[in-house]
């Protein structure tokens, strides 16, 4: 039987700037007003944004989603492994409303300390986004019978009652989303694999109205 677990979490968030940013006046669409930016114009946008994502294991509602742990298997206590990493086994189902979005394994069968489904929510320019980040995999392949590591970033947009979700596949690590000095404009930050070759980082612009991208590429 799968128990429920409750984490008490105390989180120190580093790296974000709280400064508020305050969108020009600007009716260029989309397309001309990111083709007309920089690389040094997307990081200065990037590292001034405000970085409005939170844990949603520390929020007291993340509506209209909801998520749910299960303990598969209790791992060893060590008091070196600090949440959201774990020597435990489990998996995290996540809803929006009444409906199944994601539903996946954590566990250490890969090393010690795999990082468990992390689950982030914030609200930006009037959407409700929620940020999924997985490492493992079921159902198992025949090697590997307790699942096999795959790591994916799922991006979940609501607007008026309307959910859509935003392809971030060909991307590894989703480091953090900020919000650009446009109104409507989010930044995400990625990188490659860490032993790609080569390897890049990649700032991509999202127009939330308009789920259109821009990606600026630049070396590691």
């Amino acid at each position: 039987m799968k128990t429920i677990v409750s984490f008490l979490i105390i989180i120190a968030f580093f790296g974000c700037k709280n400064n508020p940013v305050s969108p020009p006046q600007d009716d260029r669409d989309f397309t001309a007003w990111s083709d007309s930016l920089a690389l040094a114009d997307v990081k200065a946008m990037y590292n001034s944004g405000d970085c409005f994502m939170s844990d949603g294991r520390t929020l007291l509602s993340i509506s209209p989603f909801s998520y749910r742990d299960s303990i598969v298997s209790g791992g060893v206590v060590d008091t070196s492994v600090h949440y959201p990493y774990t020597t435990s086994k489990g998996t995290t189902s996540v809803r929006y409303k009444d409906s199944l979005i994601f539903q996946n394994s954590w566990n250490n069968y890969y090393m010690d300390g795999v990082q468990m489904t992390t689950v982030k929510y914030g609200e930006s320019y009037g959407f409700k986004l929620l940020r999924i980040t997985n490492e493992s995999h079921f159902p198992p392949k025949p090697n590997w019978p307790d699942g096999y590591y795959n790591r994916e970033n799922r991006l979940f947009v609501e607007s008026n009652n309307i959910l859509g979700e935003i392809d971030l596949r060909g991307y590894y690590v989703l480091d953090e989303i900020k919000e650009s000095n446009r109104n409507g404009v989010i930044i995400l930050s990625f990188s490659d694999f860490v032993r790609s070759v080569p390897k890049y980082r990649y700032l991509l612009l999202l127009d939330l109205s308009s789920k259109k991208r821009k990606v600026f590429r630049f070396d590691y």
